[in-house]
């Protein structure tokens, strides 16, 4: 009976070294393998065209270094064949975009969106098979249908020593890193635009600025009701992504509309001028209707000829906006232009004007 117990015993110790090892050779191996490095991440948009201009999207002339007044953060998956090896904010440290991750030296595929405050509701998966280097498939859920922001999604990295601008490869999401002393992982991000984008020019009609000022000081675009039973208020896109070798564009796009509560933007520009340009970024879908109208409502000041006495303070006008459909497209620029033309009865009605009554006589 002892000989029995004593040599269960030493079976189960031998049991419990063997798995210790295991354990500790995984995590030496581990430890030994991955390191933190810093990729360092340099953004390039889309140019955004006007829908009727010649303007060819091509590489890399149709790209601009992104420039924005406020950088936000950009949101990556850095992926490898089959699984997300890391997810989380490149961040803007004042120079560049930069985020520390536990890598090997390996083959990763990167994919995500900017900017990073429409990631909450995200979900990325492989495209096809169980293989990130067949690209990906990004769905965002619960996407207001007018947005102030504009969203673009990675459309292809390129590798660069030293932040020298490399050979723009479209279509092209792998990048082999580099954990050797001395290597630098400096990522160049080729971005494309989910939504299309309108851009509202204001004007005031010339014979009337030649007596007042009119200062706009926001405008809001909201969308409205399609039909009694339909408001397409938010959205869910779901973005494909699939590596190019000639490149073409790897992106394909699906909207569905939801009628979820949505928001509608204000726009307030910097400096009030008598024109002034603003935009507004809208889901280009296939909705009920033929048409998708809008509500566009302003607020504004009117001041006297010579811009020091106010004559109105907060105006509002609304006006309803109306486009087909079917001719948005994403990552297009569509101009609207609107002239303030005040109407005859209003500029008789204005007690304050510098031109003196006329008096009639026979």
């Amino acid at each position: 009976m002892m000989h029995t117990y004593i040599s269960r015993l030493a079976i189960l110790l031998g049991m419990t070294l063997m798995l210790c090892c295991a354990c500790s050779n995984d995590d030496s191996s581990e430890q030994h393998t991955r390191q933190e490095r810093e990729f360092h991440f340099i953004p390039c948009w889309q140019t955004l065209p006007d829908i009727n201009a010649s303007l060819t999207r091509s590489i890399p002339t149709g790209y601009d270094l992104y420039s924005g007044q406020d950088p936000v953060s950009i949101r990556g998956y850095i992926t490898t064949s089959n699984r997300i090896d890391f997810y989380g904010d490149f961040t803007y440290d004042g120079e560049i975009w930069s985020s520390k991750v536990p890598i090997d030296d390996d083959t990763y595929y990167i994919y995500g969106l900017m900017p990073s405050l429409y990631a909450d509701n995200i979900s990325v998966r492989t495209r096809t098979g169980d293989d990130f280097a067949n690209g990906a498939t990004l769905t965002l859920s619960g996407l207001d249908a007018v947005m102030a922001d504009d969203i673009c999604i990675i459309t292809g990295v390129a590798k660069s020593e030293n932040r020298a601008e490399p050979t723009m490869e479209l279509g092209k999401f792998s990048y082999t890193t580099t954990t050797t002393a001395g290597g630098h992982n400096y990522v160049y991000l080729l971005l494309d635009h989910l939504y299309a984008a309108l851009h509202f020019k204001i004007s005031i009609d010339n014979e009337y600025s030649k007596l007042r000022t009119i200062k706009v000081k926001s405008m809001k675009l909201t969308p409205e009701a399609e039909s009694s039973t339909a408001t397409v208020r938010t959205v869910d896109a779901t973005v494909t992504l699939t590596p190019t070798s000639d490149g073409s564009t790897p992106m394909a796009l699906s909207f569905t509309n939801q009628t979820g509560e949505g928001k509608g933007i204000t726009l307030y520009p910097e400096n009030p001028t008598e024109a002034k340009d603003f935009y507004a970024y809208i889901a280009p879908l296939t909705t009920t209707a033929s048409n998708r109208r809008f509500l566009l409502e302003c607020t504004y000041d009117v001041y006297d000829s010579k811009g020091t006495l106010l004559v109105r303070e907060n105006e509002t006008s609304k006006n309803y906006l109306t486009l087909n459909s079917n001719t948005l497209l994403s990552g297009e620029r569509y101009m609207v232009e609107i002239t303030v033309i005040p109407t005859y009865l209003y500029v008789l009605s204005d007690p304050d004007l510098d031109n003196p009554t006329f008096i009639l006589s026979n």
